[in-house]
């Protein structure tokens, strides 16, 4: 039987997203490559191993340039523009192209399969929360993309309500969540011989709602002295963060670690009793699947993509950042209950299955099949 040929167009190297191409790649049905715009964007600082990538790929040439995000002044919105990618399309001649996000490379796609009668898939993470102040010039891409696509896939639960949301029939929608990397978590125990810990990792700045768990862990101290915050990444708000912690005296409390390497980070996690993501604005948030496995209690902002698949008091707890009082009553209560911990952690664990690699690519495989051949 002849493989459909599959052309994943995706931004850039995302070391979490290598596990779920490989299991891709080895579906004997299917062709696939994936198409980078870029190696990566020039804000992120992690070491590419392209050893990892078991599947057929190409980096497109590419020429880029930024525009501050209208919500986030001090953040970057990246345009990509890939001149050989039309052609790299032509010369592949794939059945089916999913694009990633509402991009000029998707745009291209679109025209693509528009001129070749070819299936064109979406694939997103955007929620209503993170689409609610799109400009111009973005609400008029997703206006012409969504109603000539054949397929849409969803990371989460909220991406999948925000298609419904914009009129996108159910039956051509598909979950497939973002997924991470399992194998780093399998053999690191959780160290016992620390203080009360709190974890955050990613990005320091203000969409990542990083100054309010700072503010909020000042309350945290007032009731268990010894308690340690542990912050891990780096970021333009990393100053701005250093002084809330001298301004509020918190001292030895709360720890910078820098920039630390994927591979790494399990190793601080191991140090920690609670992770916090802490996000005013998220598609999804990678990090608390990852934290989960790690044996950490999660604490998530209502703003995340990831909090559509929780269920509150069960498998973590769901706060409003903004809200520092609520906030810091959640970390209290779970660094001062272990027992609570342990159950909602374990609960977690069990709801972590939806996202390893082998599950995740078995969603995706279902979507490229259904969308080749809706009548099967």
């Amino acid at each position: 039987m002849e493989k459909s040929r599959v052309i994943i167009i995706n931004n850039q190297i995302m070391p979490y997203r290598v596990p779920l191409f490989n299991k891709i790649a080895q579906v004997t049905s299917l062709n696939i490559t994936v198409l980078y715009c870029s190696t990566r964007s020039q804000d992120r600082e992690w070491t590419l191993n392209t050893q990892r990538l078991q599947f057929d790929y190409h980096i497109l040439k590419s020429w880029s340039f930024k525009i501050p995000k209208s919500s986030y002044r001090e953040e970057w919105r990246f345009i990509r523009l890939n001149p050989t990618l039309f052609f790299t399309l032509k010369n592949l001649n794939p059945s089916l192209i999913i694009a990633y996000e509402y991009s000029v490379p998707t745009l291209i796609a679109l025209i693509y399969a528009k001129l070749f009668r070819r299936k064109l898939m979406i694939w997103t993470e955007m929620t209503a929360h993170t689409d609610r102040s799109l400009s111009k010039g973005q609400e008029l891409m997703r206006r012409l993309i969504i109603p000539n696509a054949h397929g849409f896939i969803g990371t989460s639960h909220a991406a999948c309500d925000n298609f419904r949301r914009r009129g996108v029939e159910a039956h051509k929608i598909f979950l497939a969540p973002q997924t991470f990397d399992t194998d780093q978590f399998d053999s690191l125990p959780p160290t016992s011989d620390h203080p009360p810990t709190v974890i955050y990792a990613g990005y320091l700045s203000e969409r990542k709602g990083v100054q309010h768990l700072v503010q909020a862990f000042v309350h945290v101290i007032e009731v268990l002295p010894t308690a340690q915050l542990i912050l891990i990444g780096n970021g333009h708000a990393r100053e701005q963060l250093e002084k809330i912690v001298d301004d509020c005296k918190l001292g030895d409390n709360v720890i910078f670690t820098g920039f630390v390497e994927p591979d790494v980070i399990p190793q601080h996690y191991a140090r920690g009793d609670v992770f916090v993501l802490p996000s005013l604005e998220d598609t999804f948030g990678v990090v608390a699947t990852e934290a989960i496995a790690a044996g950490l209690t999660l604490i998530c902002s209502q703003f995340a993509g990831y909090s559509s698949h929780m269920t509150h008091e069960e498998d973590g707890l769901i706060i409003d950042p903004t809200n520092h009082n609520q906030l810091a009553n959640a970390m209290i209560e779970l660094l001062s209950n272990s027992t609570m911990r342990d159950v909602m952690n374990q609960e977690a664990q069990k709801r972590l299955q939806q996202f390893v690699p082998e599950n995740v690519s078995k969603n995706f495989v279902t979507a490229i099949e259904q969308t080749l051949n809706p009548s099967v």
